[in-house]
């Protein structure tokens, strides 16, 4: 076992490729994770990075071009070299092989130039490693596999990789990496499958059973700092496959359509057809044979979406939506900590708009906000609180408030049940507050759009829920009166039931069959407010019942309803 690692507390760190998408994030983590930490950052221009780094009191910049020789005399020396800087391109020519190894070789050869030699950590690529086209494809990629890189990025990796273990450097470590996802990412794997579902391309409609690995950037850059902290071995090559998660191409391109708002349809290719296919596999093209078969390193975590990979994936969405915005947008959303107030402020996130919450409990996760507040809605000095926290941080042009917030009856209970208090509250919190917030809001700055979340039960005459579909109605028929008055656009939704606490609190037996995603009502919400809809019926339940109160006389309405109304008892 080679000696532990020198002491992390006086460590200096050099980092190469420091703006990239994986060298920024990195930056990011060490200086939240190792204070005392001194980083030296090599990059060509200190005007790519963050403010807050290069400000940053444990920052040297040094600004140079890896593509020459580094000189000797930095007057830095580094206990351990992260070499990130690279031009990624799998379908690159020559130019990119050789770009790549003469950046590992002027880091090598001014690594040998200091007076103790440093710990070196090289971010390599698993199409060093690769498949050769006729490969039987029967086992997964390990690290002891043969090494049969297919593309110019991959030759000049495995290169670079002999370049390092040459260097007579002791203490080595080479990351392989697979697909690295997350904010900031360039133009590739991922990003560009995104943007193919975001303009709903054929080939995204596409359930493609070929297997990649995914890794978060945020994981990544965490193990790089655990392996730092860790003691070395024989081992030059690192095992992330703890990380690492397999998923198909076709379920990257499924996600990406319910993240980019459209419905998710997909056909699957049939087995007989990929036998075929399997048979001509050496003569397709590298592209297509990606969205066949794995391309796999060693035994990954199981298929599917972790929370680390969901949420990198929903900051890509969000990256490239932002790339198309042409100001910003500020939402304002109230009972945003779960069911259809939670969803819409995932989706505002991912469709590139600052979101700005409050709910009486905080958020599972309070990364979708800009801003949260934790607050109770029946209060008047919450609510001048809270608008004045809005408006002070709220600098876009277009803004929209979401009035989410709602109560109905409690675990099934009878209204006769509830005492004069609960009502009073539930009269406030889903009529009186969506008026008060926007009456203020107004004053400090330009609504763009109010969104008032009413619901299919206004149009319902069920007795048990006539003080809650009352509030809803009272609501519904506010937004329909503002509308027109001034430049601020309403729109009333009024959605079927959900899948949703509010929703099974109206029932004893927890009955929710034929009840809404929230996520699907809070896409519809956004796609039909875009088309400038005043009044959003979502989910035929409520559309039935809307042609019921408009051409079925009173007395049998009451009465269907009735018999309806016995599923919440």
């Amino acid at each position: 076992m080679i000696k532990r690692m020198r002491t992390m507390s006086s460590m200096k760190i050099m980092i190469t490729g420091a703006t990239g998408f994986i060298g920024s994030a990195l930056v990011r983590q060490i200086l939240a994770d190792m204070s005392d930490t001194e980083l030296i950052l090599l990059c060509r221009s200190e005007i790519k990075l963050e403010k807050e780094i290069k400000d940053h009191h444990s920052v040297k910049v040094i600004e140079l071009d890896l593509n020459f020789e580094v000189p000797s005399g930095l007057g830095v020396e580094p206990d351990l070299i992260i070499h990130l800087s690279a031009t990624v391109d799998y379908f690159g020519d020559s130019a990119v092989r050789i770009t790549n190894s003469s950046q590992t070789k002027n880091i090598m050869a001014y690594s040998k130039t200091l007076l103790k030699k440093p710990i070196f950590i090289f971010a390599s690529t698993l199409g060093a490693v690769d498949r050769t086209p006729w490969d039987k494809l029967e086992t997964r990629l390990t690290l002891d596999s043969p090494q049969n890189p297919t593309s110019e990025y991959g030759k000049g990796k495995l290169e670079d990789e002999n370049i390092v273990l040459n260097s007579g450097l002791d203490h080595i470590l080479i990351l392989r990496l697979p697909w690295v996802i997350g904010p900031g990412m360039r133009g590739h794997h991922v990003k560009q499958l995104v943007s193919l579902a975001m303009k709903n391309k054929p080939i995204s409609r596409v359930n493609w059973p070929g297997h990649v690995g995914l890794i978060a950037v945020d994981e990544l850059s965490k193990k790089i700092i655990t392996l730092m902290r860790s003691e070395l071995d024989t081992e030059r090559f690192v095992d992330l496959s703890s990380i690492t998660y397999s998923i198909s191409i076709g379920d990257i391109f499924g996600r990406a359509l319910q993240l980019t708002g459209h419905k998710y349809f997909q056909i699957r290719i049939p087995i007989l057809l990929q036998k075929i296919v399997y048979t001509f596999r050496g003569l397709l093209p590298f592209r297509i044979r990606a969205l066949l078969f794995d391309v796999l390193l060693g035994e990954t975590q199981s298929c599917g979406f972790s929370a680390e990979i969901e949420l990198a994936l929903e900051q890509v969405v969000r990256d490239i939506h932002r790339e198309y915005m042409d100001t910003d947008v500020d939402v304002f959303i109230t009972g945003c900590s779960s069911g259809l107030g939670w969803q819409l402020a995932r989706l505002a996130y991912t469709l590139g708009y600052n979101v700005f919450g409050v709910d009486l409990v905080r958020p599972p996760k309070e990364h979708y906000f800009k801003s949260f507040v934790a607050a109770e809605l029946t209060l008047e000095a919450n609510l001048d609180t809270l608008v004045e926290c809005w408006s002070s941080e709220s600098k876009a042009q277009e803004t929209i408030l979401v009035n989410n917030a709602g109560i109905s009856t409690r675990d099934g209970e009878l209204l006769a049940n509830h005492n004069t208090d609960y009502v009073k509250r539930m009269i406030q919190i889903n009529f009186e507050a969506p008026i008060a917030i926007y009456t203020r809001l107004i004053t400090k700055m330009k609504l763009t759009r109010v969104i008032n979340i009413s619901s299919s039960s206004a149009l319902m005459p069920i007795m048990d829920f006539s003080i809650y579909g009352a509030t809803k109605t009272a609501l519904h028929y506010w937004t329909l009166g503002s509308t027109g008055i001034s430049d601020t656009k309403f729109h009333s939704i009024l959605p079927s039931g959900m899948k949703t606490a509010l929703y099974t609190q109206t029932t004893r037996s927890g009955n929710i069959k034929g009840a809404l995603n929230p996520e699907t009502v809070a896409r519809k919400i956004y796609k039909y407010v875009g088309r400038e809809k005043t009044v959003i019926f979502i989910g035929r339940k409520t559309w039935i019942t809307f042609f019921m109160s408009k051409f079925f006389p009173q007395k049998i309405n009451i009465y269907i309803f009735k018999l309806l109304s016995k599923r919440f008892k």
